[in-house]
């Protein structure tokens, strides 16, 4: 994975955690209580990894939102309209694998999931 890979991540990331622009019907992927610079990306192969905040956690699951969020990060990285290397994402918490997060499990790779996706 070349660095302008990297970078297209990074900035995908940065657009979920501003949230949606003027459409009240879409709601927030990243928490706007979870600081942008507390979000890691990195490449291992065609896995992105992307090491998000126990308070991202935290957050999404009182809302009952954690998967899908999680997936909707995933899909946004994966879409090949926005890379082209990137197959899969492994989510981490706060620097570690963690297996399971209450109701999310979230030790092996999310890859992408269309049925999610509404038109």
């Amino acid at each position: 994975i070349n660095k302008k890979e990297l970078g297209i991540a990074k900035k995908i990331l940065y657009e979920l955690a501003e949230g949606p622009m003027g459409e009240v019907d879409y709601e927030r992927i990243i928490p706007e209580e979870v600081p942008i610079d507390r979000i890691k990306v990195s490449m291992n192969g065609r896995t992105a990894v992307v090491d998000l905040p126990s308070e991202f956690y935290e957050i999404q699951s009182k809302n009952n939102r954690g998967i899908i969020s999680l997936y909707a990060i995933a899909n946004s990285l994966t879409d090949t309209i926005n890379t082209e290397n990137i197959d899969r994402v492994l989510f981490l918490m706060d620097g570690k694998q963690v297996d399971r997060y209450a109701d999310m499990v979230i030790s092996d790779p999310f890859v992408r999931n269309p049925a999610l996706i509404e038109e």
